[in-house]
């Protein structure tokens, strides 16, 4: 009757169908410890030793840690300052352009949408051409799950053609813990 994460079939199946439904994903996975763990899920499902990876610098320690579990070779990028409120923005749209073209064996590119201070990316000319060279798109949007309920904050990582997002429904929206 409680279902099992790893491998549901009853309310826990159904819960996840409802929350793809909700966030328009085609499927939606719970984990525990939110994003973090997510994101190391998905590193380790996409990438091998010696892979290469895109990433944003500034991006969560998960992240970092993601690389180290998976063995891949990261090709770090770094973030724009924006010097007048001290705050670390995106990376610069020609130097993502520039790292998916210098890096087309690239494995997957992963992104912060929107950043701890609420800047986001204009994903979908990015997604675009990492598609171009085969390269899949990770959106960390740990802070930004509650981008698909008000038509202000999109489009979402998947509506922008994201291969994956992972979000944090405990940080922004109403969760019991930390789900993912």
């Amino acid at each position: 009757m409680l279902d099992s994460l790893l491998d549901p079939k009853g309310v826990i199946a159904r819960a996840q169908e409802m929350a793809a439904q909700a966030f328009g994903a085609q499927r939606t996975f719970f984990a525990t410890n939110g994003t973090s763990t997510a994101n190391k899920v998905i590193f380790q499902t996409l990438l091998a030793p010696g892979d290469t990876l895109l990433l944003d610098r500034n991006c969560h320690k998960s992240v970092h840690h993601g690389v180290v579990l998976s063995g891949a070779r990261p090709v770090y990028l770094d973030s724009s300052v924006n010097r007048t409120y001290g705050l670390f923005g995106p990376v610069p749209k020609r130097t993502l352009f520039a790292a998916i073209e210098a890096n087309p064996h690239a494995k997957a590119l992963i992104l912060t949408s929107c950043t701890y201070d609420g800047l986001r990316y204009d994903l979908p000319p990015i997604i675009e051409a990492a598609h171009a060279k085969g390269i899949k798109v990770i959106i960390d949007e740990a802070w930004y799950a509650h981008a698909r309920f008000h038509p202000a904050f999109r489009p979402t990582a998947l509506e922008a053609g994201a291969d994956y997002a992972t979000q944090s429904t405990h940080k922004v929206l109403t969760a019991l813990s930390q789900p993912a």
